[in-house]
């Protein structure tokens, strides 16, 4: 009998727990089943032998290019090589002559490359790049690993415009949110009101203006791949950021790589996976903004071997603000705590399964508003008359599955996120005009899968490789606004009138994309590629009908990269992108049917990558010219009560300019970093424009100059048992326009 009370209690624990929690913890428990039935039945399944150890061959491989070289291994060993052609392009060996085991001929091969390997099966290895590329005999930079075009490779090789950090830097520079990252990033700017629900992120002067929910996002925010902002709404864009792996910062139209959106940009947030080796990192901090922060870090295995691992982490972070209001004391203080639980499953080389949770919570005060005067005297003192308290949740499930065979991978992701939102407003004012909530739920569902084949041989087109896959993702999002008039209101109705607006916004998406990369001499790459996506987004409110739109268009792309040495390539990029219309969901009545059209751009882009002094100096910059048509911009209608903001289509605009990124080595453990951007973004054609015609004027959240200088110098210390450094940072963005100001 107890026995088979023992069972019954996980399965009740679990139902009381749904039914608590609601649609995430149905969604939770249901991905968990899946990722233990994928699991269990490859527990069994061991590692590579070690009889490659064991055995002796001969070889007689000559100094050379290392794709030669390998080819020469696999044919003298039987061993089959798997390898990334972007991994070994440029890299040399001095070959290899006489009796080795083939474990051994293969680490003198790879000696010096920065490449390491791993046994997929009994007869196969796979070459990857090491964890770490310092050298204690080189002084070299690292080479950085993205996944810009959704497969991995170096940063250095992208025909694109692409910004990334990588852990070691979040680190130093102490990156914890979206406002942190943009100090850092030529071009991306984000303009912060004070309330953390309503930040506009900016990419080359295209920023997330739309803030209606039923649309798609200009700049697309991901946390490994997943969308945060599939339906273009801000909240939730700036999540906490603790335990990454890297960043990266993709420039211009990105729908064939990530899809819904991204006319302007993508941001990629890349957690850090669960390893094999045990780890445990506490972290704490007193001082300013944050005022106090604590972190834990755990990693291991749970199984005694790769078949389970776990990674958990865990934060609080307490701040005290910088904005006071006199009238009620305090200011925007703010605490945010929250957690997340990775598991990784790797029982054979070729096969990874992945299964991440993760909950966080930012709760703040709100007065978000300053007066004219304050904001002159760099005060910023508010003269609010009410105390609010507002907050966001955050949560994200996450499965990934990835299969590797001798002709490609299959990589399968489905995700599951939701973010709600309380939000305490009011007038800003020391009078008793208006004060209110807004609340937001906003539930999200997306699935994915693509292939990346292994490069292979096709006459006359040299070495290709492509890339294919579809997806889907569907957002719904339901939102409350409860508007209380105050004393000294007498305009829009008598005082204490409560005024409740309801709307329920469902935008479908999608999307079929590929891209194709042809390489007809070594040092030449022609890539081609496009996204056929197709949006359907419905508006319901009480007391309506239900509104119906359906958007669709194909978007492609093409790029040359010229290699011509090992160390500098050019390139030239031409990508489009395609944002869907939808409806003016915060308007209300008739007004929230009011449609506005598609957004699409055209960007032109030419590129330089370089490294010089054996990889002691990276230059990389690049010049770009953006077209946008039917660019969606928020737009006042001054005649009807009380006076409403809509989503409107200005008719053109156009942004220039370029990003320009610099790292030197120039001593041991002296580090220099310079990231520059230029843009210059007005519109072309916008004689609609509130007040007059806008036409020639700046647009919204375009700063012209973007600048980041940071050094750093690291020494030993203790008997070199551990590591000190003395570091520099400075950002610089000049002045810009919150709203299009007519001529």
């Amino acid at each position: 009998m107890a026995r088979g009370v023992n069972r019954c209690l996980p399965i009740c624990a679990l139902n009381a727990w749904a039914a608590r929690h609601g649609r995430l913890a149905s969604v939770f428990i249901g991905l968990a089943i899946v990722f233990w039935a994928l699991m269990l039945p490859l527990q069994a399944q061991g590692a590579a032998t070690a009889m490659q150890s064991e055995t002796v061959y001969r070889f007689d491989i000559p100094a050379g290019t290392l794709d030669a070289a390998l080819s020469r291994f696999g044919q003298q060993s039987g061993l089959l090589v798997s390898v990334n052609a972007e991994l070994t392009t440029g890299l040399t060996t001095p070959g290899l002559q006489g009796d080795f085991s083939a474990l051994d001929a293969l680490r003198t091969l790879l000696a010096g490359t920065g490449l390491t390997f791993r046994f997929a099966d009994d007869n196969a290895v796979m070459l990857m790049r090491e964890v770490s590329q310092k050298s204690d005999s080189a002084l070299k930079l690292d080479a950085i690993t993205v996944t810009a075009r959704r497969t991995e490779e170096r940063l250095q090789r992208v025909p694109g415009s692409v910004f990334a950090l990588v852990s070691e830097e979040l680190e130093a520079s102490n990156i914890t949110d979206l406002a942190g990252l943009a100090l850092r990033t030529p071009n991306l700017s984000l303009t912060e009101s004070g309330a953390r629900d309503a930040n506009r992120i900016a990419i080359r002067g295209i920023s997330n203006v739309n803030t209606n929910r039923a649309s798609a996002p200009t700049v697309g925010v991901y946390v490994d791949e997943v969308m945060l902002n599939p339906t273009g709404s801000p909240i939730g864009i700036s999540p906490n950021l603790y335990d990454l792996e890297r960043v990266e910062v993709a420039y211009g139209p990105q729908g064939t790589a990530f899809g819904r959106g991204t006319i302007g940009g993508a941001v990629n947030y890349v957690t850090k996976k669960p390893t094999e080796d045990f780890e445990v990192e506490l972290e704490g901090e007193l001082g300013s903004h944050p005022d106090g922060l604590a972190r834990v870090m755990l990693n291991g295995p749970l199984t005694g071997d790769r078949n389970l691992m776990a990674r958990l982490v865990a934060f609080g972070r307490d701040d005290q603000g910088f904005i006071d209001a006199p009238n009620i004391g305090g200011s925007n203080d703010s605490q945010d705590y929250g957690a997340r639980l990775s598991l990784r499953s790797q029982p054979t080389e070729r096969f990874t399964l992945d299964f991440a949770g993760s909950f966080d919570r930012s709760e703040y005060r709100q007065p978000d508003l300053a007066t004219s005067d304050s904001i002159d005297n760099e005060d910023l003192e508010l003269l609010v008359d009410r105390d609010g308290d507002s907050r966001i949740d955050r949560s994200l499930v996450t499965l990934g599955v990835k299969q590797e065979f001798d002709a490609g991978s299959v990589n399968f992701t489905a995700a599951y996120s939701r973010t709600e939102t309380n939000t305490f407003f009011e007038d800003g004012t020391e009078l008793d005009f208006l004060f209110g909530t807004f609340e937001n739920e906003n539930d999200s569902t997306s699935q994915e899968i693509r292939f990346i084949a292994s490069p292979f041989e096709i006459p006359f087109l040299g070495q290709v490789d492509y890339l294919i896959g579809a997806n889907a993702n569907q957002a719904e999002e339901l939102t409350h606004t409860v508007s209380t008039l105050g004393a000294d209101n007498t305009i829009f109705g008598s005082p204490g009138d409560t005024v409740f607006f309801e709307s329920k916004e469902e935008v479908s998406d999608i999307g079929v994309f590929g891209e194709f990369r042809f390489r007809p001499v070594e040092q030449l790459e022609l890539a081609v590629g496009g996204r056929y996506s197709y949006t359907d987004v419905e508006i319901s409110q009480p007391g309506f009908d239900p509104t119906d739109e359906s958007f669709e268009a194909f978007t492609p792309k093409g790029s040359i990269r010229y290699d011509w040495t090992d160390r500098l390539s050019t390139y030239a990029l031409i990508s489009t992108g395609f944002k869907s219309g939808g409806f003016n969901a915060f308007a209300s009545g008739p007004l929230s049917a009011r449609t506005f059209d598609n957004e699409t751009a055209t960007n032109y882009e030419l590129g330089i990558k370089s490294s010089w002094l054996e990889n002691r100096l990276f230059v990389n910059a690049s010049l770009f010219a953006l077209y946008y048509d039917d660019m969606q911009v928020i737009a006042l209608l001054p005649t009807v009560v009380p006076p409403a903001s809509i989503v409107q289509n200005a008719g053109s605009a156009r942004s220039i300019g370029g990003e320009l990124e610099v790292a030197a080595l120039p001593a041991e453990g002296l580090q220099l970093n310079l990231a520059y951007g230029y843009t210059d973004a007005e519109f072309t054609d916008y004689e609609d424009a509130p007040g007059g015609d806008a036409s020639g004027q700046r647009l919204p959240s375009a700063p012209r100059h973007t600048l980041s200088l940071v050094g750093d110098y690291s020494f030993p210390i203790m008997d070199s048992t551990a590591d000190a450094f003395i570091r520099a940072e400075y950002s610089y963005n000049s002045n810009f326009t919150l709203v299009a100001a007519a001529n």
